[in-house]
């Protein structure tokens, strides 16, 4: 199992989590929990990127409010990601003798 498929598979789990509390605290029917999960399983079949797994958790955060916290999770940890990308490019840069380089890759990145 690669590690995309892995995620989908923990988002898919973090979503039917979240609907299992939802209808224990009676804030969900069963057959609404069924069209969520129809739809959510449906749409996670087709997706390929970060991105568009991303672009999917945006989605039903705004269909279904409950299930935001899923996105604002992902969201942090495809930052901390990149973060975690650009500190070791700017390492791998520095270390091979390319100070001002390392310290321009530094700068910008700090700005955005």
């Amino acid at each position: 199992m690669d590690d995309f498929t892995s995620k989908k598979d923990q988002i898919e789990k973090a979503i039917s989590d979240s609907i299992l509390k939802e209808i224990e605290e009676e804030k969900l029917t069963e057959e609404d929990s069924i069209k969520i999960i129809d739809y959510c399983l449906s749409q996670l079949k087709s997706l390929n990127t970060q991105e568009q797994l991303l672009n999917f958790l945006l989605d039903i955060s705004t269909k279904w409010p409950f299930l935001a916290t899923i996105a604002e999770i992902e969201q942090g940890m495809q930052k901390e990601a990149k973060n975690d990308e650009v500190f070791n490019n700017i390492t791998d840069i520095a270390q091979a003798g390319n100070i001002e380089e390392a310290l321009n890759l530094a700068k910008t990145a700090t700005d955005n």
